[in-house]
């Protein structure tokens, strides 16, 4: 199992994504596990981000806005 942590902020889900998608296409037999530490990250953001994980059955962690 890989841990990545990611310190974004609102304007930077984007750049995350482009991260985290790296890291599943890169690693299709480990298990990743991402958590995103974002303040002010709003709720529609953070479902975007698990929408992204949730194909490749990856754990997210967010931080409480």
């Amino acid at each position: 199992m890989i841990h990545i942590a990611l310190t974004i902020t609102p304007s930077y889900v984007r750049f995350c994504s482009v991260t985290m998608m790296s890291a599943m296409r890169n690693n299709p037999i480990r298990a990743l596990v991402f958590h995103i530490l974002a303040k002010g990250l709003s709720e529609h953001d953070q479902q975007t981000l698990r929408e992204l994980a949730a194909p490749y059955d990856c754990l997210l962690y967010t931080s409480p806005s």
